[in-house]
């Protein structure tokens, strides 16, 4: 389905009145906005593909996807009404507060706005831009979905003069502002009934505030609070039965809090992340409860045996997406007889993560990439995984776009090569602790401009990055 979506690039000469729509359109979108303005007024044709809806919808601005001049705010600020998407990186230092106010009242029809920002290369203030973002919320009454991601610079007194202005957010994202405490995020609760997504993960929040959140937020469908260290075990008991039914994602991951009554009342969750929490006496009861999970993460330092991932598989594999398994040491090592299992009983799944993995065999990954449409596969301490072994896998890779090994001794540099131009789909290439290194200058330039057409190696942590530790 996804290769007939693609756009097919005709071979040779092709005049430009010969291009369909859909082709130019496809160009369009890869380009910087100062350019497609410009292209907009050399034609008829390029006017209308130009401004067409699609283009101007999701808007991202920072240094890396935009180069963002005044004209190219100019732009936005004339497209604004078209935009529902915006996301913009304070990190930015082209960014600056009368671009932000310019773009608040020119936006009056934007859904989702991201604003990220810390104290690190930031616009020359070690103030938040609170006005900007009150302008922005005034001026744009359809704001449903707010995200703070990684704001340090965001404080108690900033988002309590934003409350009055959030009564009808469905989505708040929090993550990673770490000046927040409890008793703001109950005034936030207070302010926001219709919440239904919540994201406070890596707060220094003592969690005595969840259950005045469920209690002033009683449609919350989605919690997130990983790595919040300062929580106490207790946090959720106070929270009534009724609350926790409506959850269908609950995502605790590194955060010390006990599930042990809680999930007995969280029947209808679709999504499922823990680590710390977990152990075989509270899961395997909740997963025969809940055949419908689609998403069960247990994160590093759980303590489940392989009990657990038997049961998951077999009593929610037809529903199963997204699986991951990296209990506490080497306190369960999953098998081919697992690996089995998955091929039979899951045949939705997506993504698949594993630690412990030195007993999976080569057959049993390839079958697992043959018979599954797997996107990414993460296989920890997979010491069998050689240099053959990854010319074995190659033929297989069908869907996947993203694959991690790791303590593969017996990999070799042009065993990774020939892998990589092999592999027609993947995009992301993680290998940790195999002691394969590939520096441009140790690879033949012709071959390293073999690996670029297919596949886009980058610095770390860039989209699309081509990891090799």
């Amino acid at each position: 389905m996804e290769e007939e979506n693609q756009t097919i690039i005709p071979q040779g000469k092709i005049h430009f009145d010969e291009m369909s729509d859909t082709l130019i359109s496809s160009i369009i979108e890869k380009l910087p906005l100062s350019s497609v303005a410009l292209l907009s007024t050399t034609s008829k044709r390029m006017h209308r593909l130009c401004h067409a809806p699609q283009n101007w919808s999701d808007i991202e601005l920072n240094d890396s996807s935009q180069l963002i001049t005044p004209y190219n705010i100019a732009v936005l600020c004339a497209k604004g009404s078209e935009i529902r998407h915006l996301s913009i990186d304070l990190h930015s230092k082209n960014v600056s507060l009368g671009s932000l106010r310019l773009l608040s009242i020119s936006c009056p029809s934007v859904i989702s706005l991201s604003l990220y920002y810390t104290s690190e290369y930031s616009m020359g203030t070690n103030v938040f831009p609170i006005n900007e973002l009150i302008s922005f919320l005034t001026n744009s009454k359809s704001v449903r979905s707010l995200r703070f991601t990684d704001s340090t610079m965001i404080d108690d007194s900033h988002l309590v003069q934003v409350l009055p202005h959030l009564q009808m957010m469905r989505e708040i994202d929090l993550s990673g502002c770490i000046t927040l405490s409890d008793s703001t995020l109950i005034k936030l609760a207070q302010q926001c009934p219709s919440l239904q997504l919540l994201d406070i993960s890596r707060l220094p929040i003592t969690g005595r505030c969840i259950e005045q959140i469920f209690r002033y937020c009683g449609g919350i469908k989605i919690l997130r609070a990983n790595n919040c260290s300062s929580f106490q075990t207790d946090s959720f008991l106070p929270v009534s039965p009724e609350s926790l039914k409506g959850l269908t994602e609950l995502s605790v991951i590194g955060t010390p809090v006990s599930l042990e009554s809680t999930l007995q009342h969280c029947t209808n969750l679709r999504s499922l992340l823990a680590s710390l929490s977990l152990h075989d006496s509270i899961l395997i009861p909740f997963l025969y409860a809940n055949k419908r999970l689609e998403v069960l993460h247990m994160g590093s330092g759980c303590r489940v045996t392989i009990s657990s991932l038997i049961v998951a598989i077999q009593s929610c594999g037809q529903h199963l997406i997204s699986l991951t398994f990296h209990p506490f040491d080497t306190f369960a090592v999953p098998s081919d007889e697992i690996m089995r299992l998955i091929c039979q009983s899951c045949p939705h799944l997506k993504n698949l993560s594993f630690a412990h993995s030195e007993e999976i065999s080569t057959y049993w990954v390839m079958e697992v990439l043959k018979r599954l449409s797997l996107e990414s596969l993460a296989l920890f301490g997979w010491k069998n995984g050689n240099s053959s072994a990854l010319r074995l896998i190659a033929p297989h890779i069908g869907t996947l776009k993203m694959l991690c090994i790791s303590e593969c001794s017996k990999l070799t540099i042009p065993g990774v090569i020939n892998f990589i131009l092999t592999s027609k789909t993947l995009k992301v290439l993680k290998l940790e602790e195999t002691g394969v290194n590939l520096p441009s200058g140790n690879i033949n330039p012709d071959v390293l401009a073999g690996i670029k057409d297919q596949f886009p190696i980058a610095k770390e942590s860039s989209p699309g990055i081509l990891f090799l530790q």
